[in-house]
């Protein structure tokens, strides 16, 4: 099959399946060139500027990769379902998986999520917008790609039902249409570009070897192993196949588990990374006031525009949606175009407040949409009420810390799987050579001993942190110290870390340079 050479600062030179380049050079994925694959992570990692296309490219080699390899050692029972067709599908599916993203990638269904809920608490119900949900504007947008260039779907030969099943491919949960979906040896299709048993697929692996690459951060997994040791095999109940599975040999426990580990390092590191959380909001900020004057065109009727949250409910006014906007407003003029650039000032020289304090939080209330506001409510109280003069003098003015000058941020991190006992590696099928015919999941018949084992025991880690927009120092310190006090008092489910505020540290020869060692953390 001709192919087409793209040069990849990850795996090198590689060659795309030429039909695959017909996509490729479409408006709707052209569009891709232009969002960052990190959100605002470049705000703190000078290299993660790079963008979904090159992702989208990397998933769809690795694809044609594993499915290569799985078709080169599988069984006489199951070669007949490599057929070029399905193949194709596959590969189509990983390179378009993405191609729903908005502005800033994932960063932009979080800013639609907060939009609604300022609105909901404002009692402004009616202008709430329709949820954004990235894989649905994929779906959508691969019919207007196959609406604008009609000659796509004719040179590959793509019918209906196989729209269906790439799709189906992009969200499993819309199984259930296309042939395929009714075929149970087709079933491990589904977990190569998106694998919503266990999250072991070609979309993470590619985004962890990429986004490791270009935040500067190691990886540890490795890739080779995952492609060159894994086999198709049945599960038969009652001699009957009832389905399929991707399964590796036993011995790459150790490896698959690194993927969740990294992917779990990245979230810490750069997705949720400390000093991004404050920026997001900044940029929240920002894009809610453009949002109230930008209008976005259409790509098909110019009379058409949309606002920038209301830009997802038709994917041809969408596709003139990227990071873009930006710097958008500077087209415009008024009192709102003025405060946004107040706000790109903010985020230019990074007045984002300071880290005074560092939690870890119960599991219980990862997920707990109002836990960080009601948490800064009551800390707010808290420091009203044990208010002191500025010098210890009772004649001095009171140090009158408005809950503005105090600010939450909330990270979870886990392996992927929503919930603090949620643990992938359950749903991971492996192999044993000494029975090469019959899988073993590890949730079913590996004793879970084993598997509590070989994992860490706390999976889910949650973490506050507190950020204080106080000049000084004497106030920030004084919320430090509060804020411990008022863990300690009245919250068992927070539990600050005590380096950062302890007599010791502050006190005598030692401590000055604990303090000193420390430094970057305050």
């Amino acid at each position: 099959m001709p192919s087409k050479t793209f040069n990849d600062p990850i795996y090198g030179p590689i060659d795309l399946d030429r039909r695959l380049v017909k996509f490729i050079d479409t408006v709707q994925f052209q569009r891709l060139h232009h969002l960052r694959q990190l959100g605002v992570a470049f705000s703190v990692y000078p290299g993660a500027s790079h963008t979904r296309f090159e992702h989208s490219v990397g998933t769809a080699h690795l694809a044609g990769e594993l499915l290569k390899r799985l078709e080169d050692v599988a069984s006489p029972a199951i070669k007949h379902v490599f057929n070029q067709k399905d193949v194709l599908c596959v590969k189509i599916a990983a390179l378009l998986h993405d191609l729903g993203h908005g502005p800033f990638s994932h960063f932009w269904e979080h800013v639609i999520s907060v939009h609604n809920q300022v609105l909901t608490e404002e009692n402004r119900e009616s202008e709430k917008v329709e949820a954004f949900v990235h894989e649905e504007m994929t779906l959508k947008l691969i019919d207007v790609v196959l609406q604008e260039n009609p000659d796509i779907r004719v040179e590959l030969d793509l019918e209906d039902d196989d729209v269906i099943f790439i799709k189906e491919l992009i969200i499993p949960s819309t199984r259930g249409k296309s042939n395929r979906s009714k075929e149970p040896l087709k079933n491990f299709l589904y977990e190569i570009v998106s694998n919503k048993q266990n999250g072991n697929d070609v979309d993470k692996w590619d985004y962890i070897r990429r986004d490791s690459h270009h935040v500067g951060i190691n990886t540890s997994f490795e890739l080779k192993r995952l492609l060159n040791l894994c086999k198709v095999f049945i599960c038969q109940e009652k001699g009957k196949v009832v389905r399929t599975h991707i399964a590796w040999p036993q011995r790459e426990f150790d490896n698959i588990l690194q993927i969740f580990e990294q992917r779990k390092r990245l979230h810490k590191k750069v997705y949720q990374h400390r000093v991004i959380k404050p920026m997001e909001r900044l940029y929240i900020e920002l894009l809610r006031t453009a949002n109230e004057f930008i209008k976005v065109p259409s790509a098909k009727n110019s009379d058409k525009s949309l606002t920038l949250f209301e830009a997802h409910k038709d994917p041809h006014v969408f596709v003139n949606l990227t990071d873009a906007i930006l710097h958008g407003f500077v087209m415009y003029s008024g009192p709102k175009v003025s405060k946004c650039r107040d706000i790109l000032n903010k985020i230019q020289t990074r007045q984002i407040g300071k880290l005074v304090c560092e939690a870890n939080i119960d599991d219980l209330y990862c997920h707990d949409s109002s836990y960080l506001r009601e948490l800064q409510c009551e800390f707010h109280k808290y420091l009203s009420s044990n208010q002191v003069p500025q010098s210890g003098n009772d004649n001095d003015s009171l140090l009158n810390i408005a809950e503005v000058d105090i600010q939450f941020y909330q990270t979870n991190l886990d392996f992927g799987m929503k919930g603090a006992d949620k643990n992938p590696m359950k749903n991971v099928w492996l192999y044993f050579k000494e029975d090469l015919n019959v899988p073993a999941s590890l949730a079913a018949d590996l004793d879970e001993k084993y598997v509590d084992r070989m994992t860490p025991k706390k999976i889910m880690e949650s973490n506050v942190y507190l950020f204080a927009n106080c000049p000084d120092e004497t106030r920030r310190k004084f919320i430090r110290d509060m804020f411990v006090k008022f863990c300690k008092q009245s919250r068992d489910d927070v539990s600050p870390l005590s380096i950062y505020l302890t007599s010791k540290m502050t006190n005598g020869v030692h401590g000055n340079e604990s303090a000193r060692r420390l430094n970057f953390q305050l």
